[in-house]
């Protein structure tokens, strides 16, 4: 709470008016911010989460999916963050749909929750690697992976 209110700019009472504990902090945040990670990582098709991720790989620091980060890293005390994290998961998973379902795809909702295990297997392993060139090669090898399951799942 004390670095969140000297980046606010704002005293730590300041910061407690609004937001009892950490946690409430860390659910607002995760609220504010789902809308906004969802666009961002869909993007226009169903591999652009891939581009993005080997992005955002490059990065330091990269912890994969900051909503599982997170809801893994809050305390557990009312699981109101694994929560938010999950509905959030589900968001992903809806707009993966859409595209499968605009694509023609069979099982469109199918396809979405496998490709979302994808997208998260990918940002976890990479969030584990020691630097961006292996981050961004276990991305690259999570949309390889991808790739095979929309050619498996389309009509021929």
């Amino acid at each position: 709470m004390d670095a969140v209110a000297e980046a606010a700019g704002a005293g730590k009472m300041s910061a407690y008016r609004h937001f009892a504990t950490k946690e409430e902090l860390i659910a607002a945040a995760l609220e504010h911010h789902d809308p906004r990670h969802v666009r961002w990582l869909v993007g226009p098709d169903l591999l652009s989460a891939f581009d993005r991720l080997e992005a955002a790989a490059a990065s330091e620091p990269f912890r994969g999916c900051p909503f599982v980060d997170a809801a893994l890293g809050a305390p557990a005390t009312d699981g109101r963050a694994g929560r938010i994290a999950w509905r959030h998961k589900e968001h992903v998973i809806g707009a993966l749909a859409g595209l499968a379902t605009q694509a023609g795809l069979p099982e469109p909702e199918e396809l979405a929750a496998t490709m979302a295990m994808v997208i998260d297997g990918a940002a976890a392993q990479a969030a584990l690697a020691p630097d961006a060139a292996s981050r961004r090669r276990i991305v690259r090898r999570g949309r390889r992976a991808a790739e095979v399951l929309l050619a498996s799942g389309r009509r021929p």
